[in-house]
Order: C-alpha cells, then structure tokens, then sequence
C-alpha cells in the first residue's frame, strides 16, 4: 500500500522520508480451485425407431472430480432426435364429393367424383385412379313445356315531340305453358323515349346587392347579375346589356378634415448635460367643418439628451488591515477598490490611493501588549 505528502516540512520543521511512502506484507496462503475435467464424448447410439423421427444417445464419464469450489461436472448423458427413413405410406383417398344435379326430366344418370390426398409410396398400397368417380341412373319425370313467344316487334313512335317521352313494343304466344313448364312473360313493354332537345330560352339569376355609394358628394351606384342558362335549339337568347343597371346616390355634403401645417423643428434641449425636454410645435390651415377630422395636439414634447454630465471617480471602502508578524515589528497593508471610474471630463482615479501601509508596533516582552489604533 502507498501514501501521499501532504505537507513538505519547511521552515527548520522535519523533512518528508520519501521511503516511508509505501510497505509490503505477505498474503495469506488459499488452496486453489480443481475444476472438473470429463471424457469426451462417445458415438451416438443407434435411432430407437424403424422408419421415421426417433431419438439417440450418448455418454460420458467423469475424470476428476471438482475440488475446492472448482467448476461443477456437467450431464453423463444426452439425447437427440433422429430419422431412420420415411415409413411406408398407403394411398389416402378423400371423401366423396355430392352428386351431380339430375335434369328435371327426361332419362339421364347422375355421378359424384373424390380426390386422391396422399400418393402410396415408399412400398404402401398405389392409388387406384378408376375409382376416384362413380355413376347411376336418375329417376325418370316427364318433361314440363315452357312456353315459347314471338320475338318482340319494333318501338312504336315516341309519344313525345321534344325532350323525354314513351313508347311500347308488343309480342304474342307461340306455345303455351304444359306440365309446369316457365309461364308465358309480358305481351307489352315500354321504355322512356328522348325526341331531342326542347327550345331553352335564356335564364338570369338574381340582381347582385348595390355597389357602396360614396358618404358624401354626387355619385351614382349599380348592380349586376349573371347568366345561369343560355338560350339554345331556338329559344329566347340573352340580352347581355341586361346583366347589369345603376341610378343616382343621394346627394350628401362631405365633411371637412381638419388640415394642419408641418412640424416646426425641435427647440435646443432645456438641460446642459443629462437628460431634459425640448419641443415643436404646428399652426392650425383648415378649421374641420360637417363633422369632419378634428384637429390634432398644436404642441408636442420629448425627452432630449445634451450628452453625459462630469462624472468624478469614486472608491469603495477601505478593506481590513492585514495581521503583523507575530515577532513584532514590519508593516501592515489594507486596501480598497474602484467604485466608478472617472468619465466625461470628470476627476480621474489614482492606482497609487488604492493601497496603504503602516509600521506594525514591535514587541518589547513576552507580556501582552496592545497595539495603538490606526486613526
């Protein structure tokens, strides 16, 4: 172990013994750990399964043992899966699917069909492909007539001279309905019929609000609207001179702001130095009349500076004295700092005021004895 110097002696006081910075012991004597040591490990036995997963071990032995805290011995034995070839496998068939659908007359037979899921393989029995479908006979019905129509005939003329109407077409029955055979459907039919556009004559929306009339004077106002629909296949066109209209604005007399000269200059500042007060000032040229403008301020004031005033220096106070030596005699000193430098033409600080000194008293006996005080 180490150590440092705080101090180093000084003054005739005893020096520092730099071999006395560091010392040595013996440790204790530990007897040491044995971990523990193993075989390595034998063959794999032979998989426990014919065909297919199964699983194997193996073993291993012990060594030495551990000793003293040394690692612990792990397993004697392990196991793991293992495959021995795929096992024989049958043909898999799946179920039957339903039957087909029998007509709803006549003779006919119906049949149902299955999928193979697994092929044999490995030695297991093969798949027989004639018997993945099967067949019989459906019972017989006597067949149901359906009833057979003429083809439609041709849209009679649209009911309609301009824009959308109707109009039919007819047919009639070739055979009727026997045995519960589909009945007979509509002898007429009819649809919406287009003749072409009718005359559209011209749309206008509606008037706009009125423009803003002036507050005073003579001055007129208007409005306007818009086209929604223009006139077409033969109808009234649109008028664009109509889309808009004016008349006259009441007439107002218009109030009179009140008008005001410029800003004269700023008068010279009222103070020396620091800050003070000047002004400026304006003439009223036009009274404000029917409500109009007022007048504005015919006076107006700032603060103003005539640049800094004189500052002298100024010191703080005086900090305590320094102690005298205890043997007595030599000098004391005390100090003091700059409070604000001297500025604008003001009394400059003097470096050589900032520090004082004194003779300390010096001592005449071991007896106590007071110093005189400073004034």
């Amino acid at each position: 172990r180490s150590r440092q110097i705080l101090t180093q002696g000084a003054y005739g006081g005893a020096q520092c013994d730099f071999g006395s910075l560091s010392e040595s012991e013996q440790c204790p004597f530990v007897t040491c750990a044995v971990d523990c040591q193993m075989t390595f490990w034998a063959a794999w036995s032979r998989c426990d399964a014919d065909c297919g997963t199964g699983r194997r071990s193996r073993t291993r032995s012990v060594q030495t043992p551990a000793q003293n805290g040394g690692r612990s011995c792990g397993q004697l034995e392990e196991w793991e899966t293992c495959d021995s070839g795929p096992c024989a496998q049958d043909c898999a068939y799946g179920d039957w699917a339903s039957w087909s659908q029998c007509p709803s007359c006549g003779a006919a037979s119906r049949s149902r069909s299955r999928q193979i899921l697994t092929q044999g393989a490995y030695g297991g029995a093969q798949c027989d492909f004639g018997s993945l479908s099967e067949s019989e006979q459906c019972p017989f019905v006597t067949c149901a007539v359906d009833c057979q129509m003429t083809f439609w005939a041709a849209w009679s003329r649209c009911d309609a001279d301009c824009g959308t109407g109707r109009r039919s077409r007819t047919r009639s029955v070739q055979t009727p309905a026997q045995n519960g055979g589909r009945s007979c459907g509509q002898l007429e039919e009819w649809e919406t019929c287009d003749s072409g556009p009718c005359a559209q004559d011209c749309a206008y929306g509606d008037w706009a609000s009125w423009s803003q009339c002036p507050s005073c004077g003579a001055a007129s106002r208007s409005r306007s609207r818009q086209i929604l629909t223009q006139g077409a296949f033969g109808g009234d066109q649109c008028d664009f001179g109509s889309l808009s209209e004016s008349e006259s604005c009441p007439f107002v007399s218009c109030a009179v702001d009140c008008e005001m000269s410029f800003w004269s200059q700023w008068s010279r500042c009222d103070a020396d130095c620091g800050s003070g007060r000047r002004s400026r000032t304006r003439f009223v040229k036009v009274s404000a009349s029917n409500g109009g403008r007022s007048c504005g301020q015919t006076e107006e004031l700032e603060s103003c500076s005539s640049g800094p005033c004189a500052r002298d220096c100024e010191y703080g106070a005086w900090a305590s004295w320094n102690p005298c030596p205890s043997c007595g005699g030599g000098y004391r000193t005390r100090t003091r700092r700059i409070g604000a430098e001297g500025s604008n033409g003001g009394i400059r600080c003097d470096a050589g005021s900032l520090v004082e000194q004194e003779s300390c008293p010096v001592a005449q006996s071991p007896a106590h004895f007071s110093f005189p005080r400073n004034p």
